[in-house]
């Protein structure tokens, strides 16, 4: 069963050092596209029509000069993230009449985080090896999305960015979510899959409506 295994025994690891990790990966993901898929031949065609040619490239040299903020703010920026997650769970928790340390419910958190990086290797993947592609290709790239499932054209216009939001990897990060407090909770399946729609599924929900 589940709720037989050992949660110390599976993540024993220094958590620390994973956040480390899953920084360098978001950065050697941002490196790859600005390097690698995002060349100035894309700009150049998307804003071709709309800007002069001088006032184009002067954007591209201030965004490769800058280029250095993009990497420094990813840990403030994903710290922040696990932070606000972290505390939507905590309030669900308390809610429920729970116990359970805000230093546990940010590990899980944290570890769960990971199954984010997986859709942007697999889309950092497919466009490195893509022929023909434009700006407007990359930022719809949505193969996993609900919105892919059922279609842009069948459904409402305020329904498309949510849709596109909602994602098989975001409904597999509820689920993570929900396992790792299975594992420290020893409460079943549904019950902790509701307390994660119910808290964090929620904040989720609301952002994108």
């Amino acid at each position: 069963m589940i709720t037989n295994i050992d949660y110390h025994t599976l993540f024993s690891f220094d958590k620390r050092v994973f956040f480390i990790f899953l920084c360098f990966c978001y950065a050697g993901i941002l490196f790859i596209n600005k390097e690698f898929i995002l060349y100035d031949g894309l700009y150049f065609e998307a804003l071709g029509e709309e800007l002069a040619y001088e006032r184009i490239e002067k954007i591209l040299s201030d965004q490769k000069e800058n280029a250095w903020i993009s990497f420094c703010i990813i840990p403030f920026f994903l710290l922040f993230k696990l932070f606000i997650i972290a505390i939507s769970i905590t309030i669900g928790l308390l809610l429920g009449n729970y116990k359970l340390s805000f230093k546990k419910i940010f590990q899980i958190v944290l570890i769960a985080e990971a199954i984010f990086i997986l859709p942007k290797v697999i889309k950092t993947t497919y466009f490195l090896f893509a022929k023909n592609y434009t700006l407007k290709d990359i930022g719809s790239f949505d193969i996993w999305s609900v919105l892919a499932l059922v279609g842009k054209e069948n459904v409402p216009i305020w329904l498309i960015y949510p849709l596109s939001t909602l994602n098989f990897f975001e409904i597999l990060y509820w689920f993570i979510l929900a396992f790792g407090f299975v594992l420290v909770l020893k409460r079943t399946y549904n019950e902790m899959f509701t307390l994660v729609i119910s808290s964090y599924g929620i904040l989720m929900l609301r952002n994108v409506l």
